[in-house]
């Protein structure tokens, strides 16, 4: 599972135009045990649509001159 987070929750983190979505990976201490956690995109809302930040990036350089 992603966490504790429930599945209602996650289907909304994801980004409207590339479908970017959340990604389990793990954490690694010095001690080189491992828990899993969930790695979240980075999305803001952007002309009433919720995007990640490579997609904000991309269109500021493609639509506005």
């Amino acid at each position: 599972m992603l966490g504790s987070k429930s599945l209602k929750t996650i289907r909304t983190e994801i980004c409207q135009i590339c479908g970017k979505s959340p990604q389990v990976g793990y954490n690694r201490p010095k001690s080189l045990h491992k828990t899993q956690r969930t790695i979240l995109p980075n999305l803001q809302k952007w002309n009433g649509l919720l995007i990640c930040s490579r997609c904000r990036r991309t269109l500021k350089k493609t639509t506005v001159k």
